[in-house]
């Protein structure tokens, strides 16, 4: 994974107390935290027929 910040992203980040080497690296972390996540959902939504899906998505009745 390749980060590139403009000069007005690295001035945010920096006046914020980090660098930009640490925000590529809590960057990174994150995406290689989350990706087995991603990838089992994936794999879930890739099995489900129509009618599952539309199923899943459809709001809660207790919600409201």
């Amino acid at each position: 994974m390749v980060l590139a910040f403009t000069e007005e992203q690295k001035k945010e980040i920096e006046s914020r107390g980090m660098t930009v080497i640490q925000t590529k690296l809590l960057l990174h972390r994150f995406v290689r935290t989350i990706k087995p996540v991603f990838d089992k959902v994936w794999d879930m939504c890739k099995n489900m027929s129509k009618e599952q899906i539309e199923e899943f998505l459809k709001p809660d009745e207790d919600e409201n």
